[in-house]
């Protein structure tokens, strides 16, 4: 039995989960603002977008994850061409696992954690974490810069986008949420940033995989799932 899906298809579904899950968040956050209930049940932790370990974060997960997985196609793919790119591939497929293991197990806290013992973080710093999130990320561009620029256009241009629309979402509105930490409207200004900032990030992936399920496709290739 083989299964088939179209790439847009995949696409409209991811989008749909996206926007369900984003619904639900926003629908749990107003009833903890109106009403002041934030459990019932344990129903409203599952689909709010602050909390961890939750379907949202599961879901984001698994986009990474898979994202992960078409880079390890993509290596696998070079490595049998003998093309040199296939260490760079690698490398994405590389930091996309860690970044998914991450969205469960919340990594990025510990280097926050880490830099907290030197002193306190204040202003857009209050999370400290998103400082050594920026030299990473200077690291990363000075390592794959060249690597990007001879990717074939609409690749180079999408991954550029996917990227700016995921760090913007991770780090950029982490930044403007410590700026109403501790406020008195920080009850209702956090629940609408960590929206845009979830849905940013997971808009971000979906587009990446999108642009990795054309490349794949551009270059005369195809997926397949198979079960005998």
């Amino acid at each position: 039995m083989k299964f088939s899906l179209s790439i847009n298809t995949l696409i409209r579904l991811l989008i749909t989960i996206a926007v369900l899950l984003l619904f639900f968040d926003l629908v749990v956050n107003a009833i903890k603002i109106w009403t002041g209930y934030d459990y019932m049940l344990g129903i409203m932790p599952l689909f709010d977008l602050y909390e961890e370990s939750n379907i949202p974060t599961w879901f984001s997960s698994i986009l990474l994850f898979s994202a992960s997985l078409l880079l390890v196609v993509i290596t696998m793919i070079k490595k049998e061409l003998n093309s040199k790119e296939k260490t760079y591939w690698g490398g994405l497929a590389a930091i996309f696992v860690l970044l998914s293991l991450d969205e469960i197990a919340q990594l990025h806290e510990l280097s926050g954690k880490i830099l907290g013992m030197f002193g306190r973080g204040t202003g857009i710093f209050y999370n400290m974490w998103v400082i050594v999130a920026g030299v990473v990320l200077v690291v990363f561009a000075a390592l794959y810069f060249k690597f990007w620029w001879s990717l074939p256009q609409p690749t180079k241009k999408l991954f550029l986008i996917a990227a700016l629309i995921y760090i913007g979402g991770a780090v950029g509105f982490e930044m403007l949420e410590s700026l109403v930490h501790g406020s008195a409207m920080a009850k209702y200004i956090n629940p609408l940033f960590v929206a845009i900032e979830e849905s940013m990030e997971m808009g971000g992936i979906i587009l990446f995989i999108y642009t990795l399920l054309r490349y794949i496709k551009s270059n005369g290739n195809t997926l397949q799932l198979s079960v005998k």
